[in-house]
Parts: C-alpha cells; sequence; structure tokens
C-alpha cells in the first residue's frame, strides 16, 4: 500500500480512541439514525466504519433479513468488526476492508449510505461521492455527518475539516438532491441527501 493510501488508514489503537462511551456526549448516534431511517430487511453502507459505532446499531434496525456493509480500510478493524458480528449473532453485518472510493457493492444494490466523520479522510471525495451514488438504490439515501469548523476539545485539525456547503456541492455535482439538514450533536452538522 502506497504512503498516501497508509496515511488514511488508522489504527486500532487510534479507532479505540474515538470509539467509547464518551463520544455519545459529543457525537450522538440517535439523532443520525433517525435521518438514515435504516428499516426491517434494508441493506445500508457504513462507509468508513470504524468499529462499528454506527453499523451494530444499524445491523439491529434492519434485523435479520437485512444486510449492513461495514466498509473500512483498516484490516485490524474489519477483523474486530468480523469478531464482534459473530459474537454478537449479527450475520447481517458483513466487514469489508477497503476505500470509500473503490466500493465493491453491485448498482443501486443498498437503501441507504452514512458517511459519519470520514470526509476529511478521503483522498478523492469527488469518487467517494460518485461511489455511494452508484451503490444506492432510486430514492434511497446518503446522510452525511462531520466536524464543524469551530474550535472543539478534540478532533481533527480545523484547516482539514470540511465545510458543510462544500460537501453539498460535491453531493450535487454527483446527482444527489439535497433533502435536508440536521443537528447531530453539538461539534458535527448534518445533511441528507437522496438519489
Amino acid at each position: 500500500m502506497d504512503e498516501e493510501l497508509t496515511s488514511r488508514v488508522w489504527s486500532r489503537e487510534q479507532l479505540e480512541r474515538i470509539t467509547n462511551l464518551d463520544r455519545e456526549k459529543f457525537m450522538p448516534r440517535t439523532p443520525v439514525l433517525a435521518a438514515l431511517e435504516p428499516g426491517q430487511g434494508q441493506a445500508i453502507a457504513d462507509v468508513g466504519a470504524g468499529l462499528g459505532w454506527l453499523s451494530f446499531p444499524i445491523a439491529e434496525q434492519v434485523g435479520s433479513r437485512g444486510k449492513v456493509f461495514a466498509l473500512e480500510p483498516s484490516a485490524e478493524a474489519v477483523a474486530e468488526l468480523t469478531r464482534r458480528a459473530e459474537e454478537q449473532k449479527l450475520a447481517q453485518l458483513v466487514a469489508i476492508e477497503t476505500f470509500a472510493e473503490h466500493l465493491p457493492l453491485a448498482d443501486q444494490s443498498v437503501d441507504g449510505v452514512i458517511w459519519h466523520t470520514v470526509a476529511l479522510m478521503m483522498g478523492d471525495r469527488r469518487q467517494a461521492l460518485s461511489e455511494s451514488f452508484r451503490i444506492v438504490r432510486p430514492g434511497g439515501r446518503l446522510v452525511v455527518v462531520d466536524w464543524k469548523i469551530i474550535e472543539t476539545p478534540s478532533g481533527p485539525p480545523l484547516e482539514r475539516r470540511v465545510p458543510e456547503d462544500l460537501l453539498a456541492e460535491e453531493a450535487r455535482a454527483q446527482g444527489f438532491t439535497l433533502k435536508g439538514r440536521f443537528d447531530p450533536g453539538p461539534v458535527t452538522w448534518g445533511l441528507v441527501f437522496q438519489r
């Protein structure tokens, strides 16, 4: 793997540091899940899934007839996601090692896609948006949550954060329609798109 790609793959230690109960205080899952609206039997792609902060609750919501594709570039995270899914008997959760720019899913194969605080890690965000558009069914959703460009107790440097309006413009250029904005918590903004 070349150096540019390697720099975009977090270690298990980094992923564990951001996946803790304190995270719920400043990045609550409830408003994100409400915006995504995963339903029984649906297929959802969690792009940049990490250690499953959202993948596991989504897997519970789609049920055994649904499918959650936890898409993550870290091999360590994929192994941990797979282990935990087996331990929790969630056969509907499938972890796949991949980058957002190359999603190994069929065209129009998912009902929804979630990007949670991953836009700044992408090497080619337009290509990643194109891939998300390709895999989501007509009428399906893309929910994007990312860091506000404000001082926060933790998080990436302000200059690396992606402006909400820029992401909206890039998504529209790939074919998505902006359906709404929502407040996912004190340090993040949220956008809901439809194909």
